[in-house]
């Protein structure tokens, strides 16, 4: 059917526009604009290179930043074209291009950052700013290309975008007015350090190295065809069901054909071994974590202990796959599984585990996620007890546990439990990613029987963060490019941290699978270490089942009154209440403690009944303990910004009406303060306010040797003391304090 004359020549006439308002796109263009976009593809190409390499493909940097630069640059020129020839539609006079491609940098910029997670605020400050800086330096562009303009025009034109660009990328850090730091690191007359034998020292056994594998790695020689020893592979399809075919892609297996590879450091000699597990936790999973640990491998194996360090990456999160399903279970289910690999190993007489692996003296480390799975793997039972595949595990002595920034989640709504298990915590005050303390929640979930000689114990260290715990995942606790975003200047050098972890994991591990007791104090109190440990500030918490409690607070139970007779009194406070520990998110740390305010002076007294001695105390008490966290975080600093640095002293008095009081200001906790971006503001919108708080209360425990105190006084008795008073003065504080009791 023929289109009506009218009808055809509106067509034309449509038409006819059409491609003259796509010939118009670029009449406001001119070469001065066409010159400033290419500032604008620079930056955009700059900010997807460093997209790329913080969500990388798998097949190497080069290609990552290949892939992604050609990537911006065909969506920058097929979107900013497209918006440029709307607004010629719509008869904008303006240099549409230009303005598309601004439009363009702004928001491909948000998206990156807001889907990284860093906050919506926080995303679209950065994307605002990052755009003008993007003209800014299309401007230097466009400026230093225009002929008509001399040299000196150029000069003087573009000294003020670059000097606008220089002070942002070079702009020194801001600290805004956080609370000061209450130090705890005077030395007491009671602590003297212990000099000898240092555990970070290699010990006295040549070790050799291997891995461990089914021989099919994609990415991996030493655990593909250049690997020592042939393992098995594990079906997981019982507990994932979400491997998609770009992880298969990428791997080259499935949940149904999982391989068990490991780093293995082997002390050479004759004699069963202790073994020693370690696992990393949720790093991408194609920037491969498992070689990171090759630090503790080789001093561990020098000592003594077949270390392995065990491969789950194929476990880990990836940009492009996510993550497996029932992914904490996996990685516990994965340590019992190297556990069986390596029995077998052991009962056979081909290779190198042959009769050298005492399995009954086993310690697993977790770093992360791993450290979450280390706990879950020694309480395997809440979990696996119907899985026939784990049939033999409960044959393992698994005597220790240590945790690297431990994560500490719900999994199947059951939290981990251990039993007279000796634990370790290590975690930094400046962990980017586990920002809260995790870890002391599973402190709080150990216990031992009484008389007991085994212990839990953590160490918070100030200016330590998440990553550097492993050689290979650097310096940041993000990704890139939020992590460009946070304040690396007050973060201790990597060998540093890892120096601590060598000190406390070595000692933990020669007490804990050795019986070597000399290293016990430096648990107690990280004072005695000193002169091993790098120079910064510490707060440390132990018990064992030594341990005698006179007083554990709940808040559930009247504060003045508790079990035999013991009760509270307390005067001269504005705060005197149980409450629950909290974390750096206030959120409840399921522990509670007794907390004090005080804004001249307090006095808070136990006072200890007949009941006590004849019913719990068996023998005379050796050492009096308390553990004290700060709360400084809630009260304002001095009109003056001065810190508040209370005097605490502590008096027994005796059941003859004799007192002795202990003046030192080494009972008063430490609070370090954190702020993890670049400026102070920013710590309020950085990833929705993870980092808002500053510091997070915790614990540090003190042991006071009662011995010490009787050759001071010679008339004292300590099982006579029927008080203990703690005396706040000097300036106002609060603390918590919990966990009152005797050795």
């Amino acid at each position: 059917m023929a289109i009506p004359t009218n009808i055809h020549k509106r067509l034309n006439l449509f038409f006819q526009w059409f491609q003259l308002r796509c010939l118009k796109t670029l009449e406001y263009d001119t070469r001065f604009w066409l010159m400033m976009s290419i500032g604008l593809y620079i930056a955009t190409s700059v900010a997807a290179i460093t997209t790329g390499i913080g969500n990388p493909i798998g097949l190497g940097i080069l290609f990552d930043i290949v892939v992604y630069f050609i990537l911006n640059l065909i969506l920058i020129v097929l979107c900013s074209f497209l918006f440029a020839t709307t607004l010629s539609f719509m008869y904008v006079p303006v240099p549409r291009l230009f303005v598309s491609n601004v439009l363009y940098t702004g928001l491909m910029v948000y998206y990156v950052l807001n889907n990284q997670n860093v906050g919506t605020w926080f995303s679209m400050i950065i994307a605002i700013s990052f755009t003008v800086l993007s003209i800014l330096l299309g401007m230097i562009i466009g400026v230093l290309t225009k002929e008509e303009f001399s040299v000196r025009k150029r000069v003087s034109l573009t000294i003020f975008p670059l000097f606008i660009i220089m002070c942002f990328i070079f702009w020194p850090s801001s600290k805004g007015d956080i609370m000061p730091v209450f130090s705890n690191n005077g030395q007491g007359d009671y602590i003297i350090p212990l000099t000898d034998n240092n555990p970070s020292d290699p010990g006295p056994y040549s070790y050799t190295y291997f891995t461990y594998g089914n021989g099919q790695d994609n990415h991996r020689g030493e655990f593909g065809e250049d690997v020592t020893l042939i393992s098995d592979s594990v079906d997981a399809s019982g507990y994932s069901n979400t491997w998609s075919w770009e992880r298969k892609l990428f791997w080259g297996f499935d949940e149904k054909n999982l391989p068990l590879n490991g780093r293995v450091w082997m002390p050479e000699g004759e004699g069963k071994f202790p073994l020693v597990l370690i696992t990393h936790g949720n790093h991408t999973m194609e920037n491969f974590s498992d070689d990171g640990y090759g630090y503790l491998g080789e001093l561990l194996a020098s000592r003594g202990f077949i270390a392995i360090s065990i491969d789950q990456n194929f476990l880990n999160y990836s940009n492009w796959t996510g993550s497996t399903s029932r992914n904490y279970e996996l990685r516990a289910w994965f340590f019992l599984h190297h556990l069986l690999q390596i029995e077998k190993f052991n009962s056979k007489y081909d290779n190198p585990f042959s009769e050298k692996v005492d399995m009954g003296n086993i310690a697993l480390i977790g770093h992360s996620r791993g450290g979450q799975a280390a706990v879950m793997a020694a309480d395997y039972t809440t979990w696996f007890s119907e899985d026939d595949s784990l049939d033999g595990v409960e044959d393992f002595g698994i005597q220790a546990v240590v945790g690297l920034a431990p994560t500490d989640r719900r999994t199947d709504g059951k939290s981990p439990a251990l039993e007279n298990t000796y634990y370790l915590v290590l975690h930094g005050s400046y962990d980017g990613d586990v920002n809260n303390f995790r870890g002391d929640r599973q402190y709080n979930r150990t216990y031992f029987e009484q008389g007991s000689t085994r212990f839990k114990s953590y160490v918070y260290i100030e200016n330590a963060n998440h990553s550097q715990f492993n050689e290979d995942w650097g310096r940041r606790d993000m990704s890139l490019p939020g992590g460009l975003f946070l304040d690396g200047s007050s973060i201790m050098d990597a060998s540093d941290q890892r120096e601590i972890a060598m000190v406390y994991i070595s000692a933990f591990l020669e007490t804990a699978l050795h019986g070597d007791e000399q290293y016990v104090p430096l648990f107690k109190d990280y004072r005695y270490g000193l002169n091993w440990l790098p120079a910064t500030q510490y707060i440390s918490r132990y018990e064992s089942g030594e341990f005698v409690p006179l007083v554990r607070f709940n808040r559930n139970q009247d504060k003045e009154s508790f079990h035999h007779n013991i009760t509270a009194e307390a005067t001269g406070f504005a705060t005197w209440e149980v409450k629950a520990a909290e974390d750096r998110r206030r959120n409840n740390k399921n522990t509670d403690g007794v907390v004090l305010e005080w804004y001249q002076t307090g006095e808070y007294s136990i006072n200890i009944s007949e009941e006590f001695y004849e019913n719990v105390m068996s023998d005379s008490p050796e050492k009096l303990t308390f553990s004290m966290a700060n709360l400084g975080r809630d009260m304002e600093v001095n009109n003056n910004g001065s810190p508040m640095i209370p005097t605490v002293n502590i008096e027994l008095e005796t059941k003859t009406g004799s007192s002795f009081t202990l003046d030192s200001q080494d009972f008063y906790p430490s609070q370090f303060n954190t702020q993890y971006t670049k400026f102070s503001w920013s710590d309020q919108l950085f990833r929705d306010g993870k980092y808002s708080e500053s510091n997070e209360p915790i614990f540090q425990t003190y042991i006071l040797s009662l011995s010490d105190i009787e050759e001071v006084y010679e008339d004292f008795q300590p099982d006579s003391i029927s008080k203990i008073t703690f005396h706040f003065k000097d300036a106002p504080g609060k603390v918590m304090i919990d966990d009152i009791g005797f050795y």
